[in-house]
């Protein structure tokens, strides 16, 4: 889930989940004969889809969450076999409690990094205030094969149980609508798929995953199938059920910290996403000259980084090396290195590796007169790429000049 006050800091943190204009996501949870799997489509705009390893230090547990590129946690599970997710939901009417903790990081990282056990995410509730609860449900399991949903509900906090042995999730409040009649066709969906199966196994999660992913503006970007008794997560891109990656939780945390984008564990890219991608982005250049031709370079610098602040949520532009390294040049070569230094600097901090990146920023330092910055930004081009022949030449030249 997703990004300052405590309270302002947790809204924005799971802004993700919850501002969705077409809110979907789909999840289950099942125990049965000694199987404990849960499910999840997470249905947004935003290809850019990664995972996150967070290893376990002294009193918190290691885990690993999915999400997207601003690695805030949609769901995850931790080194104990814990699940939690996250349903948007609307305005809920939630009000903090004054006998309450507040929250000073993310809930749901802080319930993967200390809740071990459903009664321990209970307990998690019933003493922090959590402010996500005025427009989202947890769906939580246990590797002992309980669950429950924490919603907020007819004026206070509700843990929702079901009495079959699955139990599913979607984007109302089970609380107000207790019986078969549901505002959602995916909870009726799922739940008929279940109950027509006396045997719970990988296949029985993905058919039901697979029968309420979602298309359109707001599709299944990615699926995930935890197997919370093994440590198993089974991943699917781009509800593409045919093709899985099976991550295990232990051998990916003696790897260390790390983010990994989903695309790179796939072989083959589905058709379907490669569509949507390209449907949804749309070239930055022509924006940000349109932009300078109409209102200056500052201007084309404060679109820069509007969108690279907005990319997820208002529309999708490629903000690439190619496309912004070309503005740079266009800005140096109209006598613009301050807004070039600006924009070249975003680059290199949003692609940190590339030699291409800080190069622009030498070039720009260079053309400013400021030779200290040039020197670190060529240095900083030749430890990326060792054979470059104009940071070497370029700095050669600075340093005759000290």
């Amino acid at each position: 889930m997703k990004r300052c006050g405590t309270l302002f800091g947790l809204a924005i943190g799971l802004l993700a989940m919850w501002a969705r204009p077409a809110p979907a996501c789909t999840m289950i949870m099942a125990a049965k004969n000694g199987v404990v799997l849960a499910g999840n489509n997470e249905d947004w705009r935003n290809p850019k889809t990664r995972y996150t390893i967070v290893p376990a230090e002294s009193g918190r547990f290691g885990c690993i969450h999915f999400g997207f590129d601003d690695g805030s946690p949609q769901g995850g599970m931790n080194d104990r076999g814990l699940f939690i997710d996250g349903n948007a939901v609307a305005p809920t009417g939630w009000k903090a409690d004054r006998s309450k903790a507040s929250l000073s990081r993310n809930p749901m990282l802080e319930i993967l990094q200390t809740c071990a056990t459903v009664g321990d995410v209970r307990a998690f509730f019933e003493k922090h205030n959590v402010f996500a609860l005025s427009r989202a449900r947890f769906p939580v399991a246990d590797r002992d094969g309980r669950s429950m949903v924490v919603e907020y509900a007819q004026g206070q906090i509700r843990f929702v149980t079901e009495p079959e042995w699955f139990q599913v999730s979607t984007n109302f409040l089970r609380t107000d609508h207790p019986g078969t009649e549901v505002p959602c066709n995916r909870f009726r969906t799922a739940m008929k798929i279940l109950a027509a199966s006396d045997r719970l196994d990988l296949s029985l999660i993905r058919a039901a995953l697979s029968a309420v992913h979602q298309e359109g503006d707001y599709p299944t970007q990615y699926s995930n199938i935890y197997d919370l008794k093994a440590g198993l997560v089974h991943v699917y891109l781009f509800h593409n059920f045919e093709e899985g990656v099976t991550l295990d939780l232990a051998e990916q945390l003696k790897k260390g910290a790390r983010s990994v984008e989903l695309a790179s564990l796939f072989k083959v890219i589905p058709h379907a996403a490669i569509a949507f991608i390209d449907q949804q982005t749309q070239p930055s250049y022509p924006v940000l000259l349109e932009t300078y031709e109409a209102e200056g370079a500052e201007a084309a610098v404060a679109r820069y980084e509007n969108m690279r602040r907005q990319v997820r949520w208002v529309s999708r532009y490629d903000i690439g090396e190619n496309q912004v390294l070309r503005m740079t040049v266009f800005l140096m070569d109209k006598g613009e290195p301050r807004a070039a230094l600006s924009m070249s600097r975003a680059l290199a901090a949003s692609f940190p590796d590339s030699w291409r990146a800080h190069e622009a920023v030498g070039r720009a330092h260079l053309a400013l007169g400021q030779a200290a910055e040039a020197i670190a930004a060529y240095r900083r081009v030749l430890e990326i790429n060792p054979g470059n022949a104009s940071a070497k030449a370029a700095l050669k030249d600075l340093e005759k000049k000290k």
